[in-house]
């Protein structure tokens, strides 16, 4: 998400036109959270950078040039390791539960990726580890979705969440997953 050579995530989204807001906005910790979904679905090795976990920025710094920074090495921050506030403390029980299910679910971090469908707002992958199946849906739009992922493309009779309570059974042949905006799900398929 983020490294020693790149701007900080937060930074980003601050100095992105269409959106412009910092930590006070409650998107910015969902563009955290959806942010983080998606790496924890990679397959593969993932790194997270320090401070990514709490929402980590540079303070005043949203142009090149702000406060004598430019974007190389724009992201060396203090490195934060206490007194977190409320949102960053959430984050960070967020990326903790992920990282806990990406370990304890080889699917995730050795699996096969099937790609079912993406669209502008939502992205769908299936994640298999012989016969471990986890469906990852992705909504990066601010708006909630449903998703329809057929049966016959992910197999099982029901998706079971994995990181909350609650399952979706399918019904008519496929399963129709409501997800609210700027949201990553990871479900068991049953």
């Amino acid at each position: 998400l983020t490294n020693h050579d790149l701007v900080r995530f937060g930074d980003l989204i601050q100095r992105h036109p269409d959106l412009g807001y910092g930590k006070e906005e409650p998107d910015y910790w969902k563009r955290h959270k959806a942010a983080f979904s998606f790496m924890a679905s990679y397959t593969g090795p993932i790194t997270i950078y320090y401070g990514d976990e709490i929402g980590d920025e540079v303070a005043n710094f949203v142009n090149k040039g702000d406060s004598g920074f430019y974007d190389d090495h724009v992201s060396r921050s203090s490195g934060q390791t206490s007194g977190f506030d409320a949102n960053q403390t959430d984050l960070k029980n967020y990326v903790t539960s992920l990282m806990n299910l990406r370990e304890s679910n080889p699917a995730l971090w050795r699996g096969t990726r099937t790609h079912i469908s993406a669209d502008t707002s939502t992205y769908v992958d299936l994640k298999t580890d012989g016969t471990l199946k986890m469906l990852y849906v992705l909504n990066v739009s601010t708006d909630p979705k449903t998703v329809t992922v057929t049966q016959s493309a992910v197999g099982g009779t029901q998706l079971r969440n994995a990181l909350d309570t609650g399952s979706i059974s399918a019904s008519g042949g496929s399963y129709s997953v409501n997800i609210e905006g700027l949201t990553g799900k990871f479900y068991f398929v049953e």
